[in-house]
């Protein structure tokens, strides 16, 4: 049996160009589509409650496309190239919580600008939050003589969406996070992340 670990976050502040990347506002956006950016920037991050869990464990290479951590096989080249050379590997789960969503839906309602920045927002907020977190797990494993390989989440490559079944079982993200999936295979909330990180 793995014992999952689970932390809280608080992310203050979030980068423009990336939620103007997100809303696609091109290189020259106008003042109405930066003021909404601005917006929806504060009204994600007062809405946001970001939590993560996590395992550490060994990993298994079983072949160059196949891999086994935490009793979960996964097959997928990209991954195996991913964590070669890895004895270890942290799975984790982020999520920026329920009310992200929220706010998106009650945007919508108000001004379909508003709501799209929102949505972008809370992109910028997951992707902050997975960096902020990959840098502790370095931390961790630093300490310990080690360092890790960037994260890899099932959805790039040929990493199937469908082995997030396995890693929301592991990690009982329902419990720990207040994630679930849907039957596509989606996080639920929307910003919700999970990667495998290597360590070596």
């Amino acid at each position: 049996m793995y014992s999952v670990r689970t932390k809280d976050f608080k992310i203050t502040c979030l980068p423009q160009n990336e939620i103007l990347r997100y809303m696609r506002a091109g290189q020259s956006p106008s003042e109405e589509v930066l003021w909404a950016s601005r917006e929806g920037e504060a009204r994600v991050l007062r809405a946001a409650v970001c939590r993560a869990c996590w395992v550490r464990a060994e990993v298994e290479h079983i072949s160059d496309e196949r891999v086994k951590i935490c009793g979960i096989e996964m097959k997928s080249r990209d991954l195996a190239r991913r964590l070669d050379g890895c004895e270890e590997a942290f799975i984790f789960a982020a999520t920026a919580g329920v009310g992200v969503d929220r706010e998106i839906r009650l945007c919508a309602t108000v001004s379909p600008l508003l709501s799209l920045a929102c949505d972008a927002a809370g992109s910028a907020l997951a992707e902050q939050l997975c960096d902020a977190f990959e840098k502790e797990l370095m931390a961790e494993a630093q300490a310990d003589g080690k360092q890790t390989v960037k994260r890899f989440s099932a959805g790039y490559g040929d990493f199937s969406l469908e082995y997030q079944r396995n890693i929301a079982a592991l990690l009982s993200i329902a419990k720990n996070i207040g994630a679930s999936l849907t039957d596509g295979v989606m996080m639920t909330p929307s910003k919700t992340v999970t990667a495998i990180v290597g360590v070596r």
